[in-house]
């Protein structure tokens, strides 16, 4: 794990080739499917990324990680894990005591982590064939949005399909550069 102190107060964690204590047992799966660039190999990533970005008051928090097996295929299918909004508390998490952090993503988030892997895409340029799976996430029941989810994917998806497992805070920070 790398722990990120990002400018204006706001703090990261982000997890290469692991994955935190926030895997959660889906309820229910949204799929997409993209066309991809084939990758040749058939390599297994895990990553993940908090985000805690303070605003006064409260803060706006997510935690949203996944795993991803490439494969030789021209699609990227894409997988959603939703769970209920009252999972068990992420005690771990960045918040702190700000807001109440449960383990799981509820539906409302599925438009943000979907619109992050759009984001990803042109970033990078294209995505990487296989099967994406976003299974572990931690959710603020005040502090949360679909924009944080959005930002979180994108991320979590340029450190997986990059495929860089050296990563280091310098080289992360810069995938970081959030518009609120």
């Amino acid at each position: 794990m790398i722990t990120l102190a990002l400018p204006f107060h706001r703090k990261a964690k982000v997890w290469v080739g692991e994955q935190p204590a926030a895997v959660y047992v889906a309820e229910r799966s949204v799929k997409h499917v993209l066309e991809a660039k084939p990758s040749f190999s058939k390599t297994v990533h895990r990553g993940a990324v908090e985000l805690c970005i303070p605003t006064g008051p409260r803060s706006i928090y997510g935690l949203l990680g996944a795993e991803f097996n490439q494969d030789e295929s021209d699609k990227i299918r894409i997988t959603v894990n939703i769970s209920s909004d009252r999972g068990q508390q992420f005690v771990a998490s960045l918040a702190g005591t700000s807001d109440d952090v449960r383990i799981g993503l509820p539906e409302e988030y599925v438009n943000g982590v979907l619109g992050g892997v759009t984001l990803a895409r042109e970033q990078i340029g294209h995505l990487l064939s296989g099967d994406l799976v976003f299974n572990c996430a931690a959710h603020g029941l005040t502090g949360s949005s679909e924009l944080i989810f959005k930002y979180a994917s994108s991320i979590v998806l340029n450190i997986l399909i990059l495929n860089n497992d050296e990563w280091t805070a310098d080289e992360l920070a810069p995938l970081f550069q959030l518009r609120f």
